[in-house]
C-alpha cells in the first residue's frame, strides 16, 4: 500500500498532465479557428483607381476621383477612423457625401453624383465613387471592421490583378435609390437655410449657387421633389 506522500505526488502529477493537455487543445483551437478577413483598399492616383481585395483576393476594381493639384489625396497607408452613411462637407458648402469612410483626417473615400468625372482627379481631396460602389464599399467595412481594413493611397500604378477584374462603366449613371434621393434632395435644403442665416453674403451666394448645382443633379437624374 502507497504511503501518504507517493499518492499526494502522483494526484500532482495527474493535475500537470491534465493542465498540459487543457493548454495544448486550446492551442490547437486557436490554430483551427478560420482567422477573420482582412480588408485592403487600394487606391492609384496615376490610375484614379480603386482595388478592394477580400483575404488576398481581388473582389472589385473601380474608377475613382482622387485631388486635384494643390488638393492632392494624401499618399500613405492608413486605418478607417470613421464612418458617416449620411454627411456634408462643412469646408464645402454642405455638399452631400453619402456613404463616407474618414481615412485620414477630413479626407474620407464616399459617393458622389458627379460620375462624368471619375477616372480623373476632380475633387479636394477626397475619394470619390459611384453611389453604388460605395455603398459596397461602405458594407464591408462595416462588416470586416475598421480595425481590418487598411487604406493604402499610391502615387503609382494598382498591381495586375490575377483575373481580368472588370472595371466599372465611367459613363454608366448610379444606381440612386427612394433614400438616396431623399438624402440629395429636402435635406440637403433645410440645412443650408439653416446654415445660411449665419454666414455673410459671400457665403450664402455660394450656397445659392450649389442649391442651384444641386437641383441640376435632380433634373439630371430624374429625382422628384
Amino acid at each position: 500500500m502507497l504511503s501518504g506522500p507517493h499518492r499526494s505526488q502522483g494526484g500532482m502529477g495527474g493535475q500537470v498532465m491534465r493542465g498540459i493537455v487543457i493548454t495544448l487543445l486550446g492551442a490547437l483551437l486557436c490554430l483551427l479557428a478560420p482567422a477573420k478577413a482582412e480588408l485592403l483598399v487600394s487606391i492609384s492616383k496615376s490610375q484614379q483607381r480603386i482595388a478592394v481585395t477580400v483575404d488576398g483576393a481581388e473582389t472589385y476594381r473601380w474608377p475613382v476621383s482622387t485631388g486635384v493639384r494643390g488638393h492632392e489625396t494624401p499618399t500613405g497607408s492608413f486605418r478607417p477612423i470613421r464612418l458617416e452613411r449620411h454627411w456634408y462637407s462643412r469646408q464645402y458648402s454642405l455638399t452631400p457625401m453619402p456613404w463616407s469612410m474618414f481615412f485620414h483626417r477630413g479626407y474620407a473615400m464616399h459617393g458622389t453624383m458627379e460620375v462624368t468625372n471619375l477616372g480623373r482627379a476632380a475633387s479636394h481631396g477626397c475619394v470619390r465613387l459611384r453611389l453604388d460602389n460605395a455603398a459596397i464599399l461602405y458594407s464591408l467595412v462595416r462588416r470586416h471592421g475598421m480595425g481590418n481594413t487598411k487604406v493604402v493611397v499610391m502615387d503609382g500604378a494598382l498591381p495586375a490583378p490575377v483575373d481580368a477584374t472588370p472595371m466599372a462603366e465611367v459613363e454608366t449613371p448610379p444606381a440612386v435609390d427612394a433614400a438616396e434621393k431623399s438624402f440629395a434632395s429636402a435635406q440637403v435644403y433645410r440645412e443650408a437655410d439653416a446654415y445660411r442665416a449665419s454666414v455673410g453674403s459671400d457665403e450664402a451666394q455660394i450656397l445659392r449657387e450649389r442649391a442651384a448645382w444641386l437641383r441640376g443633379l435632380d433634373r439630371k437624374y430624374g429625382f422628384a421633389r
